[in-house]
């Protein structure tokens, strides 16, 4: 699979913004955006109002740390494919052989018929999950782990024609892996702040207000009655303001805008443990991929790169890969919002969202053109 954008006319100046994008929230910290780069607050605002216009043909990839909600990730590589024809709402997964369907998470298929499975597992129910996922898939390859986010240098981020040799990744690798190495804390959450995630993790460009519609996951869950959802911003602002202050969400990667290639190829690196350091800094240094996942034994991520650059990524990451393919086709789903209870935390059976929103007084919704409180 290879991705064509064609529409947005990509000047130096949006691809400045979009640099400064992967590594500052714009909602919060425009003035930094525009102080960094000597541009008016108001013409970066009319920079970003295009990038925003155009965030799907810019593939753009929420940069987020889910390690903090005591979330990690089960990959398992099988031949066994998933049949996706009339599949359209999370709700769908529901029907087919999958194993806890609602933990899915990503599900893509490479052009030799490998299938990688990446899963949402809450370290509560940990056992439980990856015994039912295993069993029900029986991969070759299977890893729990968690999904490191990448830290862009803004200062410094190389185009992706520029010569990188081995003895200065080996220099940035020891720079970049001594704040890696540190797991984040973890922190006490509810429902609101799983949402948050869920709405970026769908459009990462999304503005403030954008943040209160839930309209869009709602309907992946099946509330094919209700028009619009909106949360309560009072509720809400707080909350996301300090999820961004602490660099846990809110950043986005524009990759088309970084790489500037308008035909890209994602492919799917799977490399040893102890080679996570050397494919997390390539990664990060290249602006090529929004996270990489470390599990137990094995690192992986789907990097989206120019299709001639796939042989200096295998050189770079000589004696390490695992597997490697391109994917030709897949999908991903948000967080599994639907299985936590704010009462009881993560369950094995879905929740009534809506309803639970309700009654906690988070949202207004609105059913046949009448909006309730």
């Amino acid at each position: 699979m290879v991705y064509e954008f064609v529409t947005l006319q990509l000047t130096d100046k949006h691809v400045k913004i979009a640099r400064m994008m992967a590594c500052f929230d714009y909602r919060l910290e425009l003035d930094k955006i525009a102080q960094s780069i000597g541009y008016s607050r108001k013409y970066v605002l009319e920079l970003i109002k295009d990038l925003r216009n155009n965030w799907m043909e810019l593939w753009a990839q929420h940069i987020r740390d889910i390690r903090p909600l005591q979330l990690k990730t089960l990959l398992i590589r099988s031949r066994k494919i998933l049949d996706t024809s009339g599949l359209n709402l999370k709700i769908d997964l529901d029907s087919t052989w999958l194993p806890a369907p609602r933990f899915l998470y990503s599900y893509r298929v490479t052009v030799d018929n490998n299938a990688v499975y990446t899963y949402i597992v809450p370290e509560q129910l940990e056992g439980e999950l990856v015994e039912e996922i295993a069993s029900g898939i029986r991969g070759d390859v299977l890893s729990v782990g968690y999904v490191v986010p990448i830290k862009v240098n803004c200062l410094r981020l190389p185009s992706i024609n520029e010569r990188i040799d081995e003895r200065d990744l080996d220099i940035l690798i020891e720079e970049a892996y001594r704040d890696v190495n540190v797991k984040p804390q973890t922190m006490d959450y509810g429902i609101v702040e799983l949402i948050v995630y869920a709405v970026l993790d769908v459009n990462p460009l999304a503005t403030k207000r954008d943040l209160l519609d839930l309209s869009q996951i709602i309907k992946e869950f099946g509330y094919s009655n209700i028009e619009k959802i909106w949360l309560k911003g009072r509720k809400v602002y707080p909350i996301y303001k300090e999820l961004s202050r602490q660099g846990f969400l809110g950043r986005a990667l524009l990759l088309r805008a970084l790489l500037q290639y308008d035909s890209l190829l994602p492919l799917y690196m799977e490399v040893e443990e102890e080679c996570f350091p050397r494919l997390y800094t390539l990664v990060s240094l290249l602006g090529v991929g929004a996270s990489v996942f470390r599990g137990e034994n094995l690192a992986a991520t789907v990097m989206v790169i120019p299709d001639s650059f796939t042989e200096l990524v295998r050189t770079l990451l000589r004696g390490c890969i695992r597997y490697s393919g391109v994917i030709s086709s897949g999908f991903g789903v948000g967080l599994p919002i639907e299985m936590f209870s704010p009462k009881e935390g993560w369950q094995l059976e879905p929740q009534p969202l809506v309803e639970i929103l309700w009654r906690m007084g988070l949202i207004h919704v609105e059913k046949n053109g009448i909006i309730k409180t």
